[in-house]
This record gives C-alpha cells, structure tokens and sequence, in this order.
C-alpha cells in the first residue's frame, strides 16, 4: 500500500497507452501513489491540483500542420504548469533532436529553460544534461526493463524455425527504421563481410528515400531480409530470440530502448562507442565501433564471439523500483513550488 500523497502525473506524448515504456512506467506508479491521465485531458489535471508534467519525446518530426499543432500544445502544457505550480520534468532520453527544423529549434528554446527537472538513464547522460539547465535538478533514474512490455525469449531453434530462418549466425537491426539509426551502413557493412550469415532490418520507415535505399540493398543481397514495417508485439520475442547479435549501427544517440530489451531478452547488441549507450552493459555481450572505423570491425568480431550465457547479462531493475526513484523526484520537486 502506497504511503505517498495522491499526485496527478501527465506524461507527454499522451495517452501514455501508446508507448509501451511510458504504459509500464504509468502502471508502476499508479503503486506509488500517481494518478495517470486515462481519459482526462492534461490541462484538466494540470489545472486541478497536486500535479507533475512530464515530458518525454518533444522531438517535432510530423508533417508540418502536426508539429505546429504539437508546439504550441506542449508550449500551452508548459505555461499551464508553471501557472499551477507544477513542476515541469524532462526525461532525455535523447539530448538532441535526430531531425532538425526551425520550429523544432524554436520549441527546443522554449522548453529547457523552463525545466524543474531533467531524468537520465546513465551517469554519462547526465553530464550532459546538467549545462543545459543550471537551475533545473538532475537526476539519474535507470531505464525500466522494456522486456517485461512483451513476452519471454523462446529457445532460440523454435524461433528461426518459426521465422524460416537457415540455421546460421542472424543479425537482428530492429525498430524504426530512420537517418540517425545507420541502418543501410551496416547493410553496406554486412555486404563487405563475405560469411554465411543472416541480417532482418525490421521496423516502419515512413522516410520514402530511405526506405528505397533499404530495399535495393536487401535486394541485392540474399542473405538479407528487410521487412520495413511495425512488428507485432507478440512476435517481437521470437525476433530477438531467433538472432545471435542485435544490431544498433546508430551515428548519433543519447539512449537506447532497444539495447534495453536486448539485454532483457538476453541477446548481445553491436553499438557505437558512445558512453552514455554502452554504461550498464557488460563487454561480454557487447561490440562497439567508433563512427571512424569501418563498422565490419564489430560485425566481424561479433562473429568470433562464444555464445554468452544468461547470467553474463546485467540485472534490470523493476518497475516498481523505477516508479518509487520517479516519485520521490517528483516530491523533492514539488516542495520546491510550495
């Protein structure tokens, strides 16, 4: 039984339903105490009380009437906040847009001075944070395990049985397929690497150029299979069960949901050398590459690799433990308001 005060949490983007990060953490905190938005809409909640607005994704990377009509909505949330002395929390999970626009840059300027609080995943993340915002507090919060949003790992001959995968090492690249992910130079990569191997790029790509470029090269190479849209939730354990390395060839990138259900679901992950990606996961099942090197360093190393084991993984925290690190934040926060 929670012993907190009642507190209305807003999170942005909402409804919080849609996201499976910000569904499993809204279900953590409802044990500590937070009411979540439901169907009430957030400046009702705002407006009503014990309140915190938080913040997730603020990037703008719609067609233009949306991202208009999502700036002055967050502008509007922002104001609203601070009217009501709620504070105004900021989990970065990236600490740049991936994609930039003037009016991206305009809401950016608007939103980080006004912060109360920034969230990081890592140690690394939150050097960064703390010079954006002086005044707002940082605070380092572990990712939750994204794992526990979808099902188990199956063993993994059931898998590529069930995929119609031959029996040889698979490469997973899994998730939205978009600029910043790097994924066609890993494809270039896996080309350049003349082994009896598999590589699966799945994941929606809305970017029409990109998508074309994707597909000549899945084209031109047998060994691999790109299905370029949105994997059903259930099926996504049996993706990452059926691969020996997840794949993440990201030019640029703060955080990475993805590396955490990899290493929930137990499957080692290529990532590129940057500290705020790679803090928490063991070298055991982990290959990095520098955006200098040729990224078939990595792959080919992945291939030399033994197999690791379940207990070479890290331990994740619960849910419930990262729900009670929010809130306390949260009320630290608040008394400052008070």
């Amino acid at each position: 039984m929670s012993t907190f005060t009642p507190l209305n949490w807003v999170p942005i983007p909402w409804p919080h339903e849609e996201n499976p990060y910000l569904a499993k953490l809204g279900e953590a905190l409802v044990g500590a105490g937070c009411s979540t938005p439901g169907a009430k809409k957030p400046l009702t909640l705002l407006e009503s009380g014990a309140a915190v607005l938080h913040l997730h994704w603020i990037w703008l990377n719609k067609d233009p009437l949306r991202n208009l009509l999502r700036k002055r909505e967050i502008e509007g949330l922002l104001r609203t906040s601070h009217e009501h002395g709620a504070p105004v929390i900021w989990t970065m999970h990236n600490a740049a847009p991936h994609e930039t626009s003037d009016l991206a840059s305009k809401l950016w300027n608007f939103v980080v001075p006004r912060l109360d609080g920034i969230i990081t995943h890592t140690a690394a993340s939150a050097d960064v944070a703390e010079p954006m915002n002086k005044r707002a507090r940082v605070r380092v919060i572990p990712h939750g395990p994204l794992a526990a949003a979808y099902g188990p790992a199956v063993e993994r001959d059931a898998a590529r049985k069930l995929l119609g995968l031959p029996e040889r090492p698979t490469f997973v690249c899994f998730g939205q397929v978009r600029p910043y992910r790097g994924v066609p130079d890993f494809m270039a990569a896996f080309r350049r690497v003349k082994v009896d191997a598999s590589l699966i790029i799945a994941g929606s790509c809305t970017d029409a150029t990109l998508r074309r470029q994707v597909e000549q090269l899945a084209l031109e190479d047998g060994r691999v299979t790109a299905i370029l849209e949105r994997v059903p939730d259930e099926l996504v354990p049996t993706l990452f069960s059926a691969a020996d390395w997840i794949a993440l060839p990201y030019r640029a990138a703060t955080t990475s949901g993805v590396a955490n259900l990899a290493m929930g679901l137990k499957r080692p992950v290529i990532l590129p050398d940057i500290a705020s990606l790679r803090e928490g996961i063991p070298a055991r099942v982990l290959a990095t590459f520098r955006n200098t090197e040729p990224l078939e360093s990595a792959l080919s190393e992945a291939l030399t690799r033994t197999a690791p084991v379940d207990a070479d993984f890290p331990l994740q925290p619960t849910w419930a433990e990262v729900a009670l690190e929010h809130r306390r934040f949260f009320d630290e926060l608040r008394r400052t308001f008070r």
